[in-house]
């Protein structure tokens, strides 16, 4: 019976997927799917850095800001997963993607930076995000 079930299952929901969108078969779907929002910078593969393990196993992009607090004389950065409500709590150092680590934590701001490689070069990109207190 929970055979009969799964099948009707993958036959219905296959009634659903058909996209009236003709894809190329060679076109890289992040790319497609990046370029279309502003301000955002595709690299080339080899332009891209793995210099971390990340500490959390989302993309930080996926993840909301909750807070930050302090224990000890550190601060830890406060994020949440918002489809399963799972909590991280990240302190300077650690890894939000392979290339982008928590560089430092203060009171009301996050400060990131991102690795990346421009011909032979490795820079480094700072992103400040501001982190809204509750009153």
């Amino acid at each position: 019976m929970k055979m009969l079930f799964i099948c009707l299952l993958v036959l219905f929901l296959s009634q659903f997927s058909h996209s009236t969108e003709i894809s190329d078969p060679f076109v890289n779907p992040l790319e497609k799917s990046l370029s279309k929002k502003e301000n955002v910078t595709i690299r080339k593969k080899e332009d891209v850095v793995n210099l971390y393990i990340p500490a959390i196993d989302k993309s930080f992009d996926e993840l909301k800001i909750e807070g930050i607090i302090g224990a000890g004389g550190k601060k830890y950065l406060v994020v949440k997963d918002p489809e399963i409500g799972k909590i991280y709590m990240l302190k300077e150092g650690d890894a939000v993607s392979p290339d982008t680590k928590i560089e430092k934590i203060s009171c009301d701001e996050v400060i990131l930076a991102k690795y990346y490689k421009e011909g032979k070069e490795l820079k480094r990109q700072i992103i400040r995000l501001k982190v809204e207190k509750e009153e």
